[in-house]
């Protein structure tokens, strides 16, 4: 009779509400940091302080800003780091006093199961560097992008061979870029070129170009399709490719 009765016992979870939390643990078996870009231009909203209690719990009530996040992950190809969306969005909060921008992040799942953004820490200075790699490379014509500086945005054109000299007053007609505030090496098409932001641009936040027009080049032996690659963007080093 008892053994009858003990087959009849099951194990109940003893924190029921965490294994709900870690469901969708399935989605991501491995880690639980990764990289979160914001869907909205608006970027996460800032944390609001509304805290009502009083001593130890005095910030209780406070309200963490929040923005839908495409998930992604970083990937190696042809020995070239690249961030690829992995297929998921999540609701990502915010725990900082200051709204995050629309750009790369780290995001940390809690044992509870929210994504929570991670800031802070320290960073050294340093200067932003774009790479532009034009693969296979191309035989002819011309490719365009658009690049935002100090919040103007021009659209440069270059050369499919062109030299660094030549990159580099391409770039220089930007109203935001002055004479020398950047530093090229490295001529189109067959090596990787390479634009460091000085002098009145030093230690300034460089996004990624967009906009990459390739209408105007004439394919060589490969696919002629050029990248452009953000190596390093003050105040924090990371690395960020779009075709």
């Amino acid at each position: 009779m008892m053994r009858e009765e003990a087959s009849k016992i099951v194990n109940t979870p003893s924190r029921p509400s965490q294994e709900l939390a870690f469901a969708e643990a399935q989605d991501f078996p491995s880690s639980d940091v990764y990289v979160a870009l914001p869907q909205e231009t608006s970027g996460v909203p800032a944390l609001t302080k509304l805290g009502t209690g009083t001593d130890t719990n005095a910030q209780e009530g406070d309200q963490p800003g929040s923005a839908r996040c495409d998930i992604y992950k970083v990937s190696i190809l042809d020995e070239i780091a690249q961030l690829t969306l992995i297929g998921h969005d999540k609701e990502v909060f915010n725990l900082s006093t200051t709204a995050l921008e629309q750009d790369w992040f780290t995001v940390h799942r809690t044992n509870f199961g929210s994504w929570m953004a991670v800031t802070g820490g320290v960073c050294a200075s340093q200067n932003a560097i774009l790479q532009i790699h034009n693969i296979g490379p191309a035989g002819g014509g011309t490719f365009s992008m658009d690049l935002n500086v100090l919040g103007v945005t021009d659209t440069l054109t270059f050369n499919y061979d062109s030299t660094a000299a030549q990159t580099k007053a391409e770039v220089e007609t930007h109203t935001q870029v002055a004479l020398d505030d950047v530093l090229v090496s490295g001529d189109m098409p067959f090596v990787s070129v390479e634009i460091e932001f000085q002098n009145n641009l030093a230690d300034t936040h460089i996004a990624v170009p967009t906009n990459v027009d390739i209408t105007n080049l004439v394919d060589g032996p490969g696919t002629g399709t050029p990248q452009t690659q953000r190596h390093r963007s003050n105040p924090c080093s990371h690395t960020e490719r779009v075709s």
